[in-house]
């Protein structure tokens, strides 16, 4: 009885991984994106790609990634609500302005909802990269960081 229970809650997280993974993909793609064409550069965006890759294998970097992407997701959620209240986050230092992104009730709450549900959605976001990622980190046991 425990080893379907246990088949069961595999396979639901493993499809719940692949949906997330494909959100994480766009986001990827998308900063990846992004860098190449502030750069104006191909090369830019094929290293960032492949960098993110290489990042979201490795365990402690991958969650550093996590934590970057999902502080992210809170910071627009904050700026959404400062915008919603009039509020002028846009100040002389970045740490002023984000003193200021973070002063009001709506724009705490809305940031730390949101980088509660970013870090759900990276993290299994992350794990479905290692997963997709696995066949070619078994192949690569030399280089340091890819080992499990």
């Amino acid at each position: 009885m425990e080893s379907r229970i246990n088949t069961r809650t595999g396979f639901t997280q493993a499809r719940f991984n692949s949906k997330t993974g494909k959100l994480f993909l766009v986001e990827v793609l998308f900063v990846a994106i992004f860098i190449g064409i502030y750069f104006a550069s191909w090369y830019s965006f094929g290293a960032v790609l492949l960098a993110l890759t290489l990042i979201c294998y490795h365990q402690i970097t991958g969650f550093i990634l996590t934590i970057t992407f999902s502080s992210l997701w809170a910071c627009l959620a904050a700026a959404n609500a400062c915008i919603f209240q009039g509020v002028d986050f846009f100040q002389d230092s970045f740490y002023d302005s984000i003193l200021i992104l973070f002063s009001t009730p709506a724009s705490c709450v809305l940031g730390i909802s949101f980088f509660a549900l970013g870090l759900h959605f990276h993290l299994t976001g992350i794990e479905w990269a290692r997963d997709v990622l696995d066949p070619i980190g078994r192949n690569f046991p030399k280089i340091p960081g890819f080992k499990k």
